[in-house]
């Protein structure tokens, strides 16, 4: 019989030896990472320190409704009133947490599970908007209650206890216990799958591995972290330094499909995790009209049917329209998947718009998944083309956009989408598939944005240009023609004859918002008292000049959050300046390169060549894509000139795949002159530098504001 772990080959057993040694050591580090994560949460918890509260004479305690109860009126409240209080200070401390144990001791029959709510004061007072409604059971409740910021006073309303009987027994002011459980979690994760990554000699299977089981790693810890974790930024940064580590090492490797495939799951999930906590950390109504723009999916969530615009449901009261009138897919998408958790669980207002922002973190992921197509179409082969999907990922207001209930995140997604089949179409002689996905893509367009529809019509000179000249027959031509046609129709038709139905033949439902906005809009707010430059008898230029268009709306592009009040560093601003103006002169620099060559022009090929689609085609897909930038640009332009000045940089983010196709092909044209090991170099530097800036200003400026 052979000895246990004895093999006759000695490669065998080195590689056996080999294996328990990396297994020993990733013990070894793990209860390293269990130490290192004990601290952290002593030293958190030094500024939330925990205290448990002592009913008799604790001094921050007061109550409504309720009554000591118990051996010698010291085991806690107890109330049967309908509308019972409880306020609670922690000696001019801050509250991050508390921890409630209740106890029905009567439960009435049919009433109502949901029995308490708390409000916290941040600084304003008790409000509606700062208040978690939880659900208690009849028998023992351990409630946990957390939040974002800094609270200075809490209220504990039960209601609808009336016949009923409530016992709180325990409160526990900032728990010390649930400190380290996310951080722990994601950290040692974090430690462990880079040492699978280091390693192991093979890169492909591992390395997938080691995503999913980053992704198992996050997602069990997301348990404590979504319910007890967020006033810690040690799992925010762990839970994106994780990822980001892989997508660094991705661009190293040696090229080929291994690499494709390691930058392609890195790239998707530092994105959507970049995005989500963007979404976790940021407060409700923090984004532009985010608040308008939840308030149709919450119709949705709570009837099933979509409302019309003017629907006093949805009408703002200070604006006097709703986005009701425009097209509103992503919140259709949102209020369904809202109206589905509602009837399944018993959600949290909280739960619902975090379901709804969700649809925006996912179209965000999904617009870097088609960028990331489209490099590999438009730049085969060449280490430059990972930069174009991490500058559309990672541009900082990017990745806020991505974050909060809106249209705009679709919308760009849609774009994305565009443009790739776009370039598919050129690449592959415009199969069915590619028509059938841009038809989709126009559908979805149609249904998100009307600043996105110059992308829509650009689609059309694109097609007939790139596909006339080839191998295929005018009656073939015609068919695909129809085909396109038809099935954009199809998905998308359905909306504008709504439209015309509900608003007396208004197509767009632009006439009837602007009608309804005269009728019911605040004093000052209505269309006809709203002073745009052109009726204050500013000219464009001054208001591109003196007005600041052009700086403020550059800054917003780059990076400004919550209402347009939260900046970034200032070495941000110059970092993206400089990297515009370098692609600029770099895309000027390539096209002239081309002209004096001669040649017929790749795809944003420099180096002379027919590139992968050739002259006729590159030409009209460079064409097109200059094109529809310029219509988003001057759609964003006229509306600050002619409707209402708001310079801001989401109403021409629409533009970004595009301008990072231009941005790219220019840097392309630079470092295809350069050696190959310092072209390579500075391909992996440049594609890198979105991604570090996004980071930085992620931890320094929002998390750093919202977790502080």
């Amino acid at each position: 019989m052979r000895p246990f772990l004895k093999s006759e080959n000695p490669t065998s057993d080195v590689k056996q030896t080999a294996a328990l040694g990396r297994l020993l050591a990733a013990a070894a580090v793990f209860f390293l990472c269990l130490l290192i994560a004990f601290g952290a949460s002593k030293l958190l918890a030094r500024h939330c320190p925990e205290k448990k509260i002592k009913y008799k004479d604790f001094p921050g305690l007061e109550t409504e409704g309720l009554e000591l109860y118990g051996k010698e009126r010291k085991n806690g409240f107890r109330t049967t009133a309908f509308d019972s209080h409880l306020y609670i200070e922690n000696d001019g401390r801050p509250i991050r947490s508390a921890e409630f144990y209740v106890t029905w001791l009567r439960h009435k029959k049919g009433t109502t599970e949901r029995a308490m709510e708390v409000y916290y004061d941040t600084g304003s007072g008790f409000r509606e908007e700062e208040c978690v409604q939880i659900r208690l059971n009849k028998g023992l409740n351990r409630v946990h209650f957390d939040t974002l910021r800094d609270v200075k006073r809490i209220r504990v309303d039960f209601f609808n206890a009336t016949g009923s009987m409530l016992h709180l027994w325990r409160i526990t002011l900032n728990p010390e216990t649930y400190y380290h459980l996310p951080a722990f979690a994601i950290f040692a994760a974090a430690v462990l799958l880079l040492f699978v990554f280091v390693t192991r000699k093979s890169t492909r299977g591992h390395f997938a591995l080691a995503m999913l089981v980053w992704i198992a790693f996050a997602a069990a810890a997301g348990i404590p972290f979504l319910r007890n974790g967020r006033d810690s930024i040690v799992p925010v940064f762990f839970a994106l330094a994780v990822p980001a580590a892989f997508l660094a090492a991705s661009l190293l490797m040696e090229e080929g499909r291994t690499k494709e495939r390691c930058f392609t799951a890195a790239l998707l999930v530092t994105a959507f995790a970049l995005y989500f906590l963007f979404a976790y950390i940021t407060p409700y109504a923090e984004g532009p009209d985010e608040a308008m723009h939840h308030d149709v999916a919450y119709y949705i969530a709570l009837r099933g049917y979509l409302p019309a615009g003017y629907d006093p449901a949805v009408r703002n009261e200070i604006w006097g329209f709703s986005y009701a009138y425009l097209p509103i897919l992503p919140f259709i998408i949102a209020g369904y998947l809202e109206f589905v958790l509602r009837q399944i669980f018993n959600p949290s207002f909280y739960q619902l718009y975090m379901t709804a922002r969700m649809v925006s973190v996912a179209s965000g992921t999904l617009t870097v998944y088609f960028t990331w197509k489209t490099a590999q179409l438009l730049f085969p082969k060449k280490q430059i083309r990972y930069f174009l999907p991490l500058f559309a990922a990672f541009l900082p207001e990017m990745a806020f956009l991505n974050s909060y209930v809106n249209s705009d995140a679709m919308a760009i997604m849609t774009t994305a989408m565009i443009v790739y089949f776009w370039a598919s179409g050129c690449a592959h002689d415009w199969r069915y598939r590619d028509d059938a996905g841009l038809s989709v893509g126009m559908a979805l367009c149609a249904l998100t944005y009307y600043n996105c529809y110059g992308f829509i019509l650009m689609s059309i000179p694109l097609f007939f240009l790139t596909v006339t000249g080839g191998k295929k027959s005018g009656r073939e031509i015609a068919r695909m023609t129809g085909f396109i046609v038809a099935l954009t129709a199809l998905l998308c038709g359905w909306w504008f004859i709504r439209n015309m139905i509900l608003y007396d033949g208004d197509l767009l439902g632009r006439s009837t918002l602007n009608r309804y906005a005269e009728l019911y809009a605040a004093d000052g707010y209505k269309p006809s008292q709203i002073l745009s430059p052109r009726r204050q008898g500013y000219s464009l230029f001054y208001m591109l000049t003196s007005m600041e268009w052009v700086s403020k709306t550059l800054r917003s592009f780059v990076a400004m959050f919550s209402h347009y009040v939260l900046r970034a560093k200032h070495g941000i601003y110059v970092f993206y300046k400089i990297l515009f103006a370098a692609g600029a002169v770099s895309a000027a620099f390539a096209f002239i390169a081309v002209i004096r060559s001669g040649s017929p022009g790749g795809s944003y090929d420099a180096n002379g060549g027919e590139g992968v689609f050739g002259r006729r085609k590159t030409a009209a897909l460079r064409l097109c894509l200059l094109v529809s930038l310029a219509i988003v640009l001057g759609l964003g332009v006229y509306y600050s000139y002619a409707v209402d000045f708001q310079p801001q940089g989401r109403y021409i983010l629409p533009m970004i795949v595009p301008l990072g196709c231009l941005l790219t092909a220019g840097f392309d044209a630079v470092l295809g002159r350069l050696p190959r090991a310092l072209k390579k170099a500075l391909a992996v530097t440049l594609s890198l530098s979105p991604l570090l800036a996004a980071l930085s200003v992620f931890l320094d400026t929002v998390a750093g504001y919202y977790l502080k």
